[in-house]
């Protein structure tokens, strides 16, 4: 969705904090997917038959991160959190096709 790209250049600029990134991370990943389901219904005229799972399992996983980011994780606890996605997501671009 891109948010995986948007939380580190809004913290390396320096234009927020870890809690603000992860704040504006969340809804521009929602517009990018909802952006992108559309797209694909128009093009493919269909759209995927566990597509309710995922955005329940979506919608469980923000929860649940939203409330770890607010309740439990301290600043530094968010940018570990966040490091650690951010090196995941590397892996799996490095060895993917």
């Amino acid at each position: 969705g891109g948010g995986i790209f948007l939380s580190p250049v809004i913290l390396f600029l320096g234009w927020g904090t870890p809690r603000q990134a992860s704040g504006i991370a969340a809804p521009f990943i929602l517009c990018n997917s909802i952006a992108a389901l559309v797209t694909h219904a128009f093009v493919a005229r269909n759209l995927p038959p566990n597509l309710p799972l995922l955005a329940g399992a979506a919608l469980a996983g923000a929860a649940i991160g939203t409330g770890l980011g607010i309740r439990k994780f301290s600043m530094r606890g968010q940018m570990v959190a966040l490091a650690a996605v951010m090196l995941l997501a590397s892996v799996k671009l490095i060895f993917t096709r």
